[in-house]
């Protein structure tokens, strides 16, 4: 399934939204009351960003589709160099913030300490579908387009059917936060890749993208009204159908927009995995997760300001942070190439 495919500035822009798409949903989360919504402990005031959300979760689908279509080589040297950025930025924020004495040393911490990857689900599973998508690619290479159908139809009607509809926990679906739905994902990404889909105008992707989120973010409200909350909270499960589907319609719209010659967006996208280990550092998440709930009694207009030059901000020291790792990982690779001669 090796693909000789033109680097696609489109896409490398994708990965930019996607990743300032991350960092809000993560913000809205932690520092705006979302994840109170399976507890059952909403607050209305935070009623907009229930509705904004619903445009975001696509994020995380989109990142695995990207995969899917383009297909994953094997790369040892690159996943060595990803883990050993985890563990490095994980140990320096943490020990920073210990020092500072903003971060509490206890049970998770030490795990963490132990075996960072563990504390990024995105991360593991990414690593892991690394390790597994060459077999995945003989399996792809070797089915035919209607066969590859029927096998998405068979999982799809598993995972963001009666996973998301029933049981969510008997086939570990855990709302799409899973192994097992990547690796469905990466088939989907495959399979609009040898297909028609690949094809449509940008203009009528995005019209999908939104149609599904408006019919998700008008869900979610109208259930947050009624009290429904978790179930609310469960519509923003990455196995939700109209996720998955906004996240085809993202992904392909930015694909097929095209782009002149942009350096910089290359360089950008290159680095945007050190900004998602950056801002879900356990002592950066902290921090903007008081913050945000300090201002809680903020108007509106002011928090989503907040949030803006937040997401710009961690989105600007995480690429930095990047190039900075990248610059020393190149210059540490060469010495011991130089001193193992």
């Amino acid at each position: 399934m090796e693909k000789s495919i033109e680097r696609n500035l489109g896409v490398d822009l994708l990965r930019i939204v996607l990743m300032f798409m991350i960092i809000i949903h993560h913000i809205m989360l932690r520092g705006c009351g979302l994840r109170n919504l399976y507890q059952n402990s909403f607050d209305l005031k935070n009623l907009p960003f229930s509705f904004i959300n619903a445009f975001l979760v696509v994020a995380v689908n989109c990142f695995f589709l990207i995969s899917g279509y383009y297909g994953m080589k094997e790369n040892l040297k690159k996943e060595i160099k990803l883990a050993l950025s985890v563990y490095v930025m994980y140990w320096l924020i943490n020990m920073a913030g210990i020092i500072s004495g903003g971060q509490v040393f206890n049970t998770e911490l030490i795990k963490g300490f132990i075996f960072p990857i563990s504390q990024y689900w995105f991360i593991f599973v990414y690593l892991v579908l690394n390790l597994i998508a060459p077999y995945l690619n003989i399996l792809l290479e070797h089915i035919t387009v209607r066969q590859e159908q029927k096998l998405l139809a068979i999982l799809l009607i598993i995972w963001c059917g009666y996973a998301f509809l029933i049981d969510n926990e008997i086939f570990g679906a855990n709302m799409g936060y899973s192994l097992g739905f990547s690796i469905i994902l990466y088939i989907v990404g495959n399979y609009l890749g040898r297909t028609r889909f690949d094809t449509i105008v940008p203009g009528k992707l995005l019209a999908v993208y939104l149609l599904a989120s408006l019919i998700n973010a008008l869900s979610v409200i109208g259930l947050i009204c009624l009290g429904k909350t978790a179930l609310a909270w469960k519509l923003y499960s990455y196995n939700n159908p109209l996720v998955l589907i906004g996240a085809a319609a993202f992904f392909l719209m930015f694909k097929n927009i095209k782009i002149d010659g942009k350096p910089s967006i290359q360089l950008i996208a290159r680095h945007v995995v050190y900004v998602y280990i950056f801002h879900s550092t356990a002592f950066i998440s902290d921090l903007y997760t008081r913050y945000f709930i300090a201002i809680s009694g903020s108007y509106l207009d002011h928090k989503i300001i907040y949030i803006i030059l937040f997401s710009c901000f961690l989105f600007s020291v995480g690429t930095a942070a990047g190039i900075i790792f990248e610059k020393l990982y190149k210059s540490a690779v060469k010495i011991f190439l130089v001193s193992g001669k």
